[in-house]
C-alpha cells in the first residue's frame, strides 16, 4: 500500500509542473476589431483574435445586454483559411475538443448569448470571426449614436494588444461630425483618415475592457432603434466614475481633437478654441495630473516605428514579462544606457510604470545649464500696486545661448520649442514657456513620440534588439526580441534608480564620485527623485555646487526647482487642455473607469 501511494505521488510530482506549463502557456497575443457602420445602424463586425491553447476546446465571447441588438450570420475561419461550420444555436458547450473542430455557434444563456466557435487543436491558431449585429447605432432626439463593449472584462487571459476600428463607408468621420469617449482602460481613442480607432497602451488585465461611446450627427445614419431620449442621458450613465469633465461643453463647437501620426505611432494633439475655458482648466489640472491619473503615456504594442526605411515593431517581444521578472530591489552603479534620456524613457515605457514628462523636460533644463547653452538668471522687478505701494518680485529666467547645434532630434526638438518660446529677446519665462505649450499640444505631444522613438533607436543602433521569428505573418514589419545585451541595459536602467535612492548608503564611494554628481543628479531628475537626490549629495558635501551657467545669487537647489518648475507648469498647461479635447470627445486617453449602460459584450469570455 505504501508502495503504491508513494508511485501515485511520484506521479503526481511528475505530471503537476508539465500541466502548469501547459496552462501557463494560453494566451492573447492580440485583438483586432473592425466594425463597419451601415445606413441602418447595424454593423459588419469583424474580429481577428491571435492566441495559443493549450487546454479546453473552444473559444468564446459572452454578449449581454443586448436589448434590441441581434447578431446573425456568423462566419469564422482559421489560419489555413478553412471556414467553420455554422451549427446555428444548436451549439453544445459541453462537445469534445474533436466535436467541436471546425465548427461556430451561438450559445444562448440566461442573460444573452455566447458566440463560440472550436479550438480544435492545441497550439498557436489566427481565427478570423464576421457576424452582423443589428441597431448597434439608435437614434436619439438630438443625435445617434451607441455605447458599446468590444472586449470584455474578466476574459480567460491577458490581452497583449488590441486594436479597434469604426468606420463608415462614404463618411470622414471626424470631429466635426462625431465625438467619441472610451473606458476600461488608458489607451488613446482618436480619429484618423475618417474613421475612428482604439488602441492599447498596454496589456489588459482581468478587469480591463474596451467600451467605446460614440455620437454622431443627424444624417448619417436612418438608425432602426429609435429611443425616446436625448444622448445625454446615455452619456452622463457612461461618465459615472469616469475620469471625464462632465461640465465641459463638447457641442458643435469643440474644443480640439485628438490625432494620431503615423510616423511616431502614438497621439497628438491639436487644439482650436480652448481659450474660454482656460482658468476652469487650469483650476482642476492640478489634481487631474498631480493626485489624479495621468494621461496614457506607455508604448502601444500595436506602434510601429519607421528607421531608414524599415518598420519594427516598438515592443520587443517577451518585454512585459521580462521586466516584471526584474528584482525590484537590484541595483546598478553605473549611469545606463550612456546616460541617453530618451532610452531611459523608451525603457520605462515598455513597463507597467513610467516616467513623468515633465521631469524629462527639466532634466534637460539642467543637461543644458550644465553645458552652458542656458544661463539661468534672478531679476528683481519692481511692481507698483494700489498706485502708491511698491513690490519687489523676484523672477527667473532662462536665456538661450545663440548659435547652439545640437544633434540628437529629440533634444535638438525639444530645444527648438524653448528658442521659439522665448521669441526674439532669446530670453524664456516660465509663463511665456507654459503659454506656448498650452498653444502648441500637438508639437508637444509629439516630442514625447520622438523622445520614445529616439529611445529605441538607440537600443536598435546598439545591438540590444535583435530580429525574432516567431513563425507568424509580421505584415511586412520586424519583430524583435532582446539581445542579452539588451537584457542587461534593461536591468541597469531599472537598477541605477534604486542606486541613486539608497546612495548614502556607501559614503565613501560617493564621496570619491564628486565629479560625477552634477550627471548624477541630472539623471535623478529624469527619474522623478531628484530632490531626494539632491538633498543626500548636499549632506554628503555640504560645499556642493552644480557646474553650470547661472546666476552666482542662485544655489544648487533653487536651480533645481526653477528647471523642474519650468518644466511642471508647461506640462500641466499641455496637460489641462488636453483634457478638455478628451471630455469634449475630440479624443484622447481612455478612462479606468466608466462606461456603465453599454449594450453588447459583457464579462469573460476566451478560452475554456
Amino acid at each position: 500500500m505504501k508502495k503504491r501511494l508513494i508511485l501515485v505521488l511520484m506521479c503526481m510530482i511528475v505530471i503537476l509542473p508539465f500541466s502548469t506549463v501547459f496552462a501557463s502557456s494560453n494566451a492573447i497575443h492580440g485583438i483586432d476589431i473592425v466594425v463597419d457602420l451601415q445606413d441602418d445602424g447595424s454593423a459588419i463586425i469583424t474580429q481577428i483574435w491571435d492566441v495559443e491553447r493549450y487546454n479546453g476546446t473552444e473559444m468564446y465571447i459572452p454578449q449581454t445586454y443586448m436589448g434590441d441588438m441581434e447578431i446573425s450570420d456568423l462566419i469564422v475561419t482559421d489560419e489555413n483559411g478553412v471556414v467553420f461550420e455554422d451549427l446555428g444555436r444548436d451549439w453544445d458547450v459541453d462537445g469534445s475538443i474533436d466535436e467541436k473542430a471546425f465548427k461556430s455557434g451561438i450559445n444562448e444563456t440566461y442573460d444573452g448569448l455566447e458566440i463560440c466557435w472550436g479550438v480544435g487543436s492545441f497550439g498557436s491558431h489566427t481565427f478570423t470571426l464576421q457576424y452582423k449585429l443589428s441597431n448597434l447605432v439608435k437614434a436619439y432626439d438630438d443625435y445617434d449614436g451607441f455605447n458599446s463593449r468590444f472586449i470584455n472584462d474578466g476574459l480567460s487571459d491577458i490581452v497583449e494588444r488590441y486594436t479597434v476600428i469604426i468606420k463608415k463607408n462614404g463618411v470622414d468621420l471626424s470631429t466635426e461630425n462625431a465625438a467619441i469617449w472610451g473606458f476600461g482602460n488608458d489607451g488613446p481613442i482618436y480619429f484618423k483618415e475618417g474613421h475612428i480607432q482604439a488602441d492599447s497602451a498596454r496589456e489588459l488585465g482581468y478587469n480591463d475592457h474596451v467600451t467605446i461611446l460614440a455620437r454622431f450627427n443627424k444624417g448619417i445614419f436612418t438608425p432602426n432603434s429609435i429611443k425616446a431620449s436625448n444622448f445625454d442621458e446615455l452619456k452622463d450613465e457612461a461618465f459615472i466614475g469616469s475620469d471625464y469633465d462632465a461640465d465641459i461643453n463638447d457641442g458643435s463647437g469643440g474644443y480640439g481633437y485628438y490625432e494620431v501620426d503615423d510616423n511616431y505611432g502614438q497621439s497628438s494633439f491639436r487644439i482650436r478654441n480652448i481659450m474660454p475655458l482656460l482658468p476652469f482648466i487650469i483650476m482642476i489640472s492640478g489634481f487631474l495630473f498631480s493626485g489624479g491619473r495621468r494621461l496614457a503615456t506607455n508604448l502601444s504594442y500595436g506602434t510601429k516605428y519607421t528607421i531608414n526605411s524599415r518598420r519594427y515593431a516598438s515592443v520587443p517581444h517577451g518585454a512585459s514579462e521580462f521586466i516584471r521578472s526584474i528584482n525590484s530591489r537590484e541595483t546598478y552603479n553605473k549611469p545606463p544606457v550612456s546616460s541617453y534620456i530618451p532610452a531611459i524613457y523608451y525603457t520605462y515605457s515598455l513597463s507597467n510604470s513610467h516616467l513623468k514628462e515633465e521631469d524629462l523636460i527639466a532634466a534637460y533644463i539642467l543637461k543644458w545649464i550644465h553645458e552652458k547653452k542656458l544661463s539661468m538668471e534672478q531679476v528683481s522687478e519692481i511692481k507698483k500696486k494700489f498706485f502708491i505701494l511698491e513690490t519687489i518680485e523676484e523672477d527667473t529666467r532662462l536665456r538661450i545661448k545663440p548659435g547652439v547645434v545640437i544633434d540628437d532630434e529629440a533634444e535638438r526638438d525639444l530645444w527648438d520649442m524653448l528658442v521659439e518660446a522665448a521669441g526674439s529677446d532669446m530670453v524664456l519665462q516660465e509663463k511665456e514657456f507654459s503659454k506656448w505649450t498650452g498653444r502648441n499640444t500637438d508639437t508637444f505631444a509629439k516630442w514625447f513620440n520622438t523622445s520614445r522613438k529616439e529611445g529605441f533607436r538607440y537600443y536598435l543602433d546598439s545591438g540590444l534588439v535583435q530580429p525574432y521569428d516567431d513563425g507568424k505573418r509580421s505584415d511586412n514589419y520586424v519583430k524583435l526580441e532582446f539581445t542579452g545585451t539588451g537584457k542587461d541595459a534593461v536591468r541597469s536602467v531599472f537598477g541605477f534608480k534604486n542606486y541613486l535612492m539608497e546612495y548614502t548608503i556607501i559614503d565613501e564611494r560617493a564621496v570619491q564620485e564628486v565629479e560625477l554628481w552634477d550627471d548624477y543628479l541630472i539623471l535623478a531628475t529624469a527619474y522623478g527623485i531628484g530632490d531626494e537626490v539632491l538633498k543626500e549629495l548636499k549632506e554628503l558635501y555640504p560645499n556642493y555646487a552644480f557646474t553650470g551657467d547661472y546666476d552666482p545669487m542662485l544655489d544648487v537647489y533653487l536651480i533645481h526647482r526653477m528647471s523642474t518648475s519650468f518644466a511642471h507648469s508647461s506640462y500641466s498647461s499641455y496637460t489641462a487642455q488636453t483634457q478638455a479635447t478628451r471630455s469634449s470627445g475630440g479624443g484622447g486617453s481612455s478612462s479606468f473607469g466608466g462606461g456603465g449602460g453599454f449594450s453588447g459584450g459583457g464579462s469573460g469570455g476566451g478560452g475554456r
